[in-house]
Order: structure tokens, then sequence, then C-alpha cells
């Protein structure tokens, strides 16, 4: 069968924390996220966004080009647990999912990750969640420079195709915009560019987000709870039968 790929079941709170905060089991249940463009708070959903513009130029003195280190920085295994409908709304717990390939990426260093999701009440759906959280948490590669004008429509949130020349093609991919802080030179002092938009960007492939239900959707075993009491056993002398 089929059902919804994201649903929202559970409490919410309100409280003196950010709304930001109280609503975060919401936005974890979907793979979302908040943006925010020129103060105005925007939403990122949890699907992957194919990139409509193309980065192929920095200006300025220099970028600046992390990739985290293998090991221990980064998830191998996620260990996921979601709110079962079945259970009488209990915490049910995941089998431990391994991201595949990763271990052996990081020369055979198992490192471990939590994930809850309070207001996922469908295992197939934390299935889906366990999996997009655990690629994102393996994100390696960021990129942070001054991008021409032509960037200006790159708001955070949105994806772009990083494709710089030679010797930088090493950098290339589709990455997603962490933020963008355009500034005018009104003096044009600056290499002659009168926009500078200073961009951060962290890689993002549709890997996440792909699913194959086939080879991916795991077993779930449901017992119906019996609130039903047949008898009270009375204190007495135990045996056991080892074989």
């Amino acid at each position: 069968g089929t059902e919804r790929r994201y649903r929202v079941g559970g409490v919410v709170i309100f409280s003196d924390a950010e709304i930001e905060d109280q609503v975060e089991p919401l936005m974890l249940a979907g793979a979302s996220g908040f943006t925010r463009v020129g103060g105005r708070l925007g939403f990122i959903p949890g699907t992957y966004r194919a990139p409509t513009q193309e980065l192929s130029v920095l200006i300025g003195d220099g970028f600046e080009f992390t990739r985290l280190k293998t090991g221990r920085e980064l998830p191998t295994q996620v260990r996921a647990t979601y709110t079962s409908a079945a259970r009488g709304y209990e915490t049910a717990e995941l089998a431990p999912w391994d991201i595949p390939g990763a271990q052996a990426e990081d020369g055979g260093i198992p490192a471990v990750t939590d994930m809850r999701f309070d207001m996922v009440t469908s295992p197939t759906q934390a299935m889906r969640l366990r999996k997009i959280g655990g690629w994102r948490a393996r994100r390696q590669k960021a990129l942070t420079g001054v991008a021409p004008p032509s960037a200006f429509r790159m708001v955070a949130g949105a994806t772009v195709t990083v494709a710089l020349p030679a010797p930088f093609t090493a950098l290339g991919g589709v990455y997603e915009v962490q933020g963008l802080h355009p500034a005018a030179s009104l003096v044009g002092d600056d290499e002659g560019v009168a926009l500078r938009c200073p961009v951060q960007l962290l890689e993002l492939g549709p890997e996440p987000y792909t699913w194959d239900a086939e080879a991916e959707e795991e077993e779930i075993v449901e017992e119906a709870f019996d609130a039903t009491r047949t008898g009270i056993g009375l204190p007495g002398p135990l045996s056991a039968t080892t074989g």
C-alpha cells in the first residue's frame, strides 16, 4: 500500500521559548527547516530541489573550501526512535541503520548518532527521515567566497551548481545556499564590482531523498496489547531446565 510521505501527529505546548524551537519536532517530522531571507522567515521543504543557477566564478581575494575529516566527526550509523500508534503511542525504536559505505570510507571507525522523531507515528516515515538525516549529517564539503552580482537571486535554502574553472574543478557539484549577504560598493573600489555577494554553501545531492521501498523498508513486528489478566501467580519455588 501507500501512505502520505510526511505526516505530523502530537501535542505542542507553547511556553516562553522561541517559536522556532517549539515547533522543531514538527519540522523534523517533515525533514524540513527554516530559513531567513531579507529578515523574513522562510520554509525549506523536505525534498531535493534541483539547482536553477550556476556559479562559475568567484571574485575578491580568494575563497575558503572546507572538507570535514572522516572518522568520528561524521556518523556511520543512525539509531532512530518514533511514536508508535500501534503500541499505544509509546516510543518505539527502529533497527540501527548503517549508512551505506560510511564506515568503510571512514577507515572502519564506527560513529553512532541518535535521532528522535516524536511527532512521527509511522515507522516507514521514520525510516525515510532516518536516511535523510543520516546522509545530511555526513555532508563534508563547504564553500565560502564572494560571488558576482548574478548570484543575487541565490537566497538561503536554494540550490546551485558550482562549476569553477581549472584548477578548481574538484570543488564542483550541487550545493545548498546557507547564507547570502549582498553588499554594495558605491565608490567602485572593490575591483570595479558594484554589487558583491558573499555566500556560504554546503554540499547537497539527491541521494538522501531517494527511496526504494523494496530494498530499504524494514519489517516492523507489532504485537497487539492484551489488557486482560488471566490470574496472578502466587509466590513459590521456581525451576528451570537447561539444555
